[in-house]
């Protein structure tokens, strides 16, 4: 359920999930290792549910900068390694607009 919220990118219904686990569940969000080493806002950044990202970022403070369980994104091809990385950078982007947008306000 977990990750079909992830993949859906529907935030209301992930925060219901996160919020119904116990202390230590949460606390092992950001250690969980989906694909080949890739997390939560990995998943998310590669597959663009950037209202994902920022939840996973801005509230539960995965860290963006943090590689997956295996010290790093793992992808088979330079192709995807590529595309995950884009998605990455464009999460980045994404929070850092977000964030400056509420100190402009």
């Amino acid at each position: 359920a977990l990750l079909a919220a992830v993949l859906d990118g529907d935030v209301p219904r992930l925060k219901d999930l996160v919020r119904a686990m116990d202390v230590e569940d949460r606390a092992n969000l950001a250690d969980m290792d989906i694909l080949e080493g890739v997390g939560l806002l990995g998943l998310a950044s590669y597959t663009r549910q950037m209202k994902v990202c920022e939840y996973l970022v801005e509230e539960l403070r995965l860290d963006v900068n943090a590689g997956g369980s295996r010290g790093g994104a793992c992808f088979s091809s330079s192709r995807s390694v590529t595309a995950f990385w884009i998605a990455i950078l464009s999460c980045k982007l994404f929070c850092l607009m977000q964030h400056v947008t509420q100190i402009m306000a």
